[in-house]
Order: structure tokens, then C-alpha cells, then sequence
């Protein structure tokens, strides 16, 4: 073969080898071509996820940043205002002065958490060296720190909102002591009675519980027989008459004997306390003014409940009560001027009703003046007739062995005591005869939507109750009782 034939046979079989290893190349482009979006896909998503999170971290550090900077700037203007204060102080007439070497008690005196601001202490001295001059106790971050902390803890000890006061009080005498021996404090002649030398400083302490009469109430009203009501009126059906028997004589007519009925209408009206309140009151005031309300609210319906049953006239809304009942065994006397009490008179009211069943659970109903003139009754021999064993004993609180109630909602002008004549009642009988009814219980109500436009609020307790006399002739009462 010659050198030309040899070179074309090179040549082919090179271009074979060439044509082959293109052929591999574009097979192989051909089965990979398909994975190309997907992986695109993926690297896209990557990207996107990275830069997502960049930009999270770099708002997460602007908020905090802007935190830090609200926070200092808190802490700025508390210790500002400490300084205005302690600065007052020191105008009222000696209080801080400047001395050198002060450092040592109070760094004593510092706690971890202190110690770790006083980067914030040391911003806070320089704004009260600008103000008030580089020669103020109050320039050096540590004195800044620990007199802010001592009229934050001694203010805190005079309000009743903080616990822990033992520990409060400890700490107060700490940071004194280290006031005191660094000298950033004097004593200086300063006074409560005037205001400018130290009065406008001490807090006006307002104890947390209000002294009161505590009102006599619920003696009655819970101890009569209770009877719900489901509408505003409900009869209660009574015996008028009681049924009576006859002796008949041979072949004689029988005589009629049937009880007759009556009914006593029960009527539910409306009881209420409102009272109206700025909501500074409420939100300032050191005791807890609604819970207050309600107890003495609650107390008074109790009292007017109890005086109701007992001397109410029946003008609506209103009940009809023992001392205006018709029915009611009346022991009178002769004249308005009235009587002395007498143990005769008390047997009277007590055998007053007929039936032994006005005895049983019974209970004496009176004024202070009506269980004054008892306590007075006396035997021959100047004896108290009620029991009482020696001045260091109360006397006893039954006659006749029933219950003696005394209520001062019963006493005064237009109750059981008429000060016209200077006379009193005495009731007695049993208090299971008198019907107390409940139409809704009560209801505790606030809103401080009562008037918008000057922030008042508006607390009620309202209840709807009736009551009635349900055996009339079960009670007597001794009326016209002279009181000294």
C-alpha cells in the first residue's frame, strides 16, 4: 500500500473514530437534557431561601436594635426623673452634695445586675453632669445608680400593692448605709408640715380597709319562710277561717264547718344601690372599692328587707308588715301617751295569740329603746328580771325562752319607735309565719359606659322581692311603750 493509501485509510478510520465519539457526545446531551429545568428549579428555590433569610436576620437585627434603644432610653429618663427629684431634694435645703472618694460603699452596695448597666449609668451620669454640673454626686454613674434604686424602694414601701416587704425594707437599709457613708446624703433640717422643705415628698398614705358601722342586717328577712316567685305577682293561698266541728243531737241537722280560703298576693318590686364613680377612683383608690360596694349595698337591702316585714305600710312598692297587718293581735293602751313595761304586759304579748303554734319558733322583734326598757325591768327587790349574772355577763338573749332580735333599722320616727310620744312596739311571734319572696335574687352590674365624656363608671345591685304577713293572727304586738 502506498504512503497516499495509508494517509486516506488514517484519515478514515480517524473520522470513524471521530463520528463515533460525536455520536456518544450527543446520546449522552440527549438523555440529560431532560433533568435541566428541574435542577434549574432547584438551584432557583436555593437562591430565593437564601436571600429570604438574609433579609429576616437584618430586620431581626433592626428590631432589636431599635429595642435596645427604646429600652435605654427608659432607663434614661427614669434615672432622669430620680435625678430631678433627689435634685429637689438637695434645693429643699442641704439633702446631696458633691464628695470625693464615694465609690467604694456604694459599688459595696451594688447587685450583679447593676454592675452588668453601667454602661446605661455612666449615659445617664453624663445627661445629670450637663444639667446639673460636673460637681452633682449624681454625674458619677454609680450614685445615679443606687439613689434611683432607693426611691424606687422606698416609694414601693409605702404602697400596699407590693409584697415581699420585709425584703424591700432590707434592701432600703442597705442602700441608706451606703449613702450615708459615701456621703452623697446629709440629713438637713427638712420637714414633713411644710411642703417645700420635704412635705411635696412624702406620699399621702391612704390605709387599704375603710373603717365603717357595720349595719345590722338580715335578721329577719333570712329566718322567714322563703317562697320563689316566678312571675312579678303570685298568690298564696291561706286559711281565713279555720273548719270547725259541732255537737248534733239525735236526728239533728248537721252544721256546716268547712274552713274558708283566702289567698295573700305576693308582688315583686325592685331594691337597688347604685352608685356612679370616676374610673381614677377605682383604679386608684389603695382599698378594693367595688368589692366595698357590694358589701355595703348587700347590707343595706338586708336591713330594709328585715324593716320592711316588720313596720312596711304597704304604700307600693313596698310590703305590707307586721305592725300594719290586719289581723295582727294588737295589746294597746288607753291612751297615745302610752305605758310603762311591765312583766305583766310582756305575759300578755307573749300568750297574745290563742294558738300554741304562735309560740313555737317564735321570736321577740324590737328596738333599741324596746330592749332598753326590758333591760330596766326590775323585781321588788331592784332586780334585773332578765338574767344576768354579774356586770361581766351579757344578759341573756331570750325571754320567755324565745329569741330577742333587736334591730336599730327598727328604731327612730315612723318605726316601731314613735318619738311624738316617746313610745316604742314590742312584736312577738313566730317568723315562719312571714312569707320572703324572691322573683330574681339580685344582680351585681358595672359598666363605665354611664358617662363617656367625663370617664365615669356606674356599679348596681338590684333585686326584685316581696313579702306578706302569712298567719296574721299568729303575731302580737305591744304598742304604746313608754321610753325614757
Amino acid at each position: 500500500m502506498t504512503e497516499e493509501e495509508k494517509a486516506a485509510e488514517a484519515a478514515r478510520v480517524k473520522a470513524e473514530q471521530d463520528a463515533t465519539v460525536a455520536a456518544a457526545r450527543d446520546a449522552e446531551r440527549g438523555n440529560t437534557d431532560p433533568l435541566a429545568p428541574a435542577v434549574r428549579k432547584i438551584a432557583e428555590h436555593t437562591v430565593a431561601a437564601e436571600q429570604r433569610s438574609v433579609e429576616r436576620q437584618k430586620a431581626h437585627e433592626r428590631a432589636s436594635t431599635t429595642r435596645i434603644d427604646e429600652v435605654a432610653a427608659t432607663v434614661r429618663d427614669g434615672f432622669a426623673h430620680v435625678g430631678d427629684r433627689l435634685d429637689a431634694m438637695g434645693r429643699g435645703g442641704g439633702g446631696i452634695h458633691a464628695i470625693e472618694d464615694v465609690t467604694a460603699p456604694l459599688k459595696a452596695a451594688m447587685t450583679d445586675a447593676q454592675r452588668a448597666n453601667m454602661g446605661e449609668a455612666r449615659m445617664v451620669a453624663d445627661d445629670f453632669g450637663r444639667k446639673m454640673g460636673e460637681d452633682s454626686p449624681l454625674a458619677m454613674p454609680e450614685m445615679a445608680l443606687i439613689a434611683g434604686e432607693w426611691f424606687q424602694c422606698a416609694t414601693q414601701l409605702q404602697s400596699s400593692k407590693f409584697a415581699h416587704k420585709a425584703q424591700l425594707a432590707s434592701r432600703l437599709d442597705v442602700l441608706t448605709s451606703a449613702l450615708e457613708s459615701a456621703g452623697g446624703v446629709t440629713k438637713a433640717s427638712l420637714q414633713e408640715d411644710t411642703t417645700t422643705e420635704g412635705g411635696f415628698l412624702v406620699p399621702t398614705i391612704v390605709a387599704n380597709e375603710i373603717m365603717r358601722q357595720v349595719l345590722d342586717a338580715g335578721d329577719i328577712f333570712p329566718r322567714a319562710r322563703q317562697w320563689p316567685m316566678t312571675t312579678k305577682t303570685t298568690n298564696v293561698p291561706n286559711e281565713a277561717t279555720a273548719c270547725s266541728v259541732n255537737w248534733i243531737a239525735e236526728e239533728g241537722t248537721l252544721t256546716a264547718g268547712e274552713p274558708v280560703f283566702g289567698q295573700t298576693v305576693l308582688t315583686a318590686d325592685k331594691l337597688a344601690g347604685r352608685a356612679t364613680m370616676s374610673l381614677e377612683v377605682v383604679q386608684d383608690s389603695p382599698t378594693a372599692l367595688l368589692p366595698y360596694l357590694l358589701s355595703i349595698f348587700t347590707e343595706a337591702m338586708a336591713r330594709e328587707l328585715d324593716k320592711e316585714l316588720v313596720i312596711g305600710d304597704g304604700t307600693t312598692p313596698a310590703i305590707t308588715g307586721i305592725t300594719a297587718a290586719s289581723g295582727v293581735v294588737a295589746i294597746t293602751s288607753g291612751t297615745a301617751a302610752g305605758r310603762a313595761l311591765t312583766y305583766a304586759l310582756l305575759v300578755q304579748a307573749y300568750l297574745g295569740a290563742s294558738e300554741k303554734s304562735s309560740r313555737q319558733g317564735a321570736a321577740w322583734i324590737m328596738s333599741k329603746a324596746g330592749h332598753k326598757e326590758i333591760l330596766e325591768l326590775v323585781d321588788g327587790n331592784s332586780r334585773p328580771l332578765l338574767k344576768l349574772d354579774n356586770l361581766d355577763a351579757a344578759p341573756s338573749g331570750t325571754l320567755f325562752g324565745s329569741p330577742i332580735i333587736v334591730n336599730s333599722a327598727l328604731g327612730g320616727s315612723g318605726t316601731l319607735d314613735d318619738t311624738t310620744n316617746s313610745n316604742t312596739t314590742i312584736v312577738y311571734g313566730p317568723l315562719s309565719s312571714l312569707i320572703a319572696a324572691t322573683r330574681a335574687g339580685m344582680s351585681w352590674d358595672v359598666t363605665d359606659q354611664v358617662n363617656w365624656s367625663t370617664y365615669q363608671m356606674d356599679a348596681r345591685l338590684i333585686g326584685r322581692f316581696g313579702g306578706a304577713v302569712g298567719v296574721p293572727k299568729n303575731f302580737v304586738k305591744l304598742t304604746h311603750l313608754t321610753t325614757a
